[in-house]
């Protein structure tokens, strides 16, 4: 499984919620920090939703990343 897939798959099993690319670091065990960014914002564009918001975990006011399925439109 390689990092792409290690991200959505976290993503997916977390669908109510929104992590900052600091938290996902921490809790897919992705590393270092900017290959989530490149990651979120490039592969898998079409697959998660990039936005200014609140994470759910630090609770900081920053980009946060929340996977499409979990998003009731």
């Amino acid at each position: 499984m390689n990092n792409a897939d290690l991200v959505l798959n976290f993503l997916n099993s977390h669908q109510d919620y929104k992590y900052c690319d600091d938290c996902l670091t921490t809790n897919s065990g992705v590393h270092p920090h900017q290959q989530i960014n490149q990651i979120c914002r490039i592969r898998l564009s079409q697959e998660i939703i990039r936005e200014q918001d609140q994470c759910s975990i630090c609770g900081r006011f920053k980009i946060v990343n929340q996977s499409i399925v979990g998003v009731v439109v």
